[in-house]
């Protein structure tokens, strides 16, 4: 961002209240309670500094600054206290090689973004008995689904600002616009179709469903 004369105002490891902060080079740095990634807050637009690569990495830095924290996070864990492994109805650890970590952390990682939040930081929270550790897997968790959420097409998230710039390279403004339009119309319609899912399979869980069944039956 500095090297394409973008002021970058804030840098915020974590979200929410702030825990310590301070000043260097105009830039308030600062940590904050929620480990889940964190954010940039820059002052001038992109919209004319540098190129398409150029701006497009600093739109995109946030979101991608997030997975990769829950990665790294999840390579360590896996590389040093170990994976989950069964043998003969028994659980214990087994500590990972450095490319067998990786390529768990990768797998957990992509696991994360297809599963409900809170079912992934259940399921994680079941291997491991120390507290910090599970606290951490949780951020983790979070982290990973805050990065792809900000990726989506959505006004005021990152996969906007990033769609617009892809657009204004390759179309013209009136078919930008068009394109845009749709792009928000599918994304919520999917969103809308996930939230419908999500929602039934929950009530089937409860029994909810069940329950009007045999009510009315």
């Amino acid at each position: 961002s500095r090297l394409l004369g973008i002021k970058i105002e804030t840098i915020s490891i974590g979200f929410g209240p702030k825990i310590i902060s301070f000043s260097r080079n105009d830039t308030i740095w600062k940590i904050c309670w929620l480990p889940i990634g964190g954010y940039i807050r820059s002052q001038t637009a992109i919209a004319d500094k540098g190129k398409f690569i150029e701006k497009m990495s600093v739109v995109l830095f946030g979101s991608i600054l997030n997975i990769i924290f829950s990665f790294v996070v999840f390579f360590i864990l896996f590389s040093t206290i170990g994976v989950l492994t069964i043998q003969g109805g028994e659980k214990f650890l087994v500590q990972k090689s450095i490319l067998d970590g990786f390529i768990e952390a990768v797998r957990v990682l992509a696991w994360t973004w297809i599963t409900w939040p809170n079912d992934a930081v259940a399921a994680l929270s079941t291997i491991y008995d120390s507290r910090a550790v599970r606290v951490i897997c949780t951020a983790a968790i979070w982290s990973s689904q805050f990065g792809i959420l900000n990726l989506l097409p959505l006004p005021k998230l990152d996969g906007w600002s990033a769609l617009r710039l892809a657009l204004a390279v390759s179309t013209s403004p009136d078919q930008a616009e068009i394109i845009m339009q749709w792009a928000l119309r599918l994304i919520v319609a999917a969103l809308v179709l996930v939230i419908v899912i999500v929602t039934w399979n929950d009530l089937v869980q409860l029994q909810v469903v069940n329950f009007f069944i045999n009510l009315y039956s």
